[in-house]
C-alpha cells in the first residue's frame, strides 16, 4: 500500500501554502492540529476509513461461520478533511450544503471549537450567525 500523502487546499494552523504535499505518517504536528482541507494522493485505499473497513473485512473473512460481534469506528469527518481524489468533483465548492448546526454558539466548547466558525467565515466567505440564528 502506497504512504498516505495529502496536498494542502486550505491550510489552518500549519500555515502551509496550499499545493504543499505532506507525508501523512512523517508530520504527526501537521496531522494532530490542522483545521484545513487537503487533497488524498492516490486511489483512497490509503484513507484511514478504508483502511479500516479493510481491515474489519479481514477480520470478518477469517472467522468463517463463528458468531461474533464487531464494531467499526472510522475517526471521520474529522478536521483535517482530507478527501480522496475519487470524491474531489461530488460536492461543488462554490455552494457548499451547510449542515443545520453550522451556526451553533461555541460559546462553552473548548477554545479549538470555538474558533471554527470564524475560522470557516475567513476561509469560505461565508456569514456566520452567533447563536444558531
Amino acid at each position: 500500500m502506497e504512504r498516505p500523502v495529502a496536498e494542502i487546499e486550505m491550510a489552518g494552523e500549519s500555515g502551509l501554502p496550499a499545493g504543499t504535499r505532506i507525508d501523512l505518517v512523517a508530520e504527526d504536528a501537521w496531522y494532530d492540529y490542522e483545521l484545513g482541507t487537503a487533497r488524498l494522493i492516490g486511489d483512497g485505499r490509503n484513507h484511514e476509513a478504508a483502511f479500516v473497513a479493510g481491515l474489519a473485512t479481514y477480520w470478518l473473512d477469517s472467522i468463517s461461520d463463528e458468531p461474533f460481534f464487531l464494531r467499526v469506528d472510522p475517526w471521520g469527518p474529522h478536521p483535517p478533511y482530507m478527501v480522496g481524489e475519487l470524491f474531489l468533483d461530488t460536492i461543488d465548492p462554490a455552494s457548499p450544503h451547510l449542515p443545520g448546526n453550522f451556526n451553533l454558539d461555541f460559546a462553552d466548547r473548548p477554545d479549538h471549537h470555538a474558533r471554527y466558525p470564524d475560522y470557516w467565515t475567513d476561509m469560505l466567505g461565508l456569514e456566520v450567525q452567533a447563536g444558531g440564528g
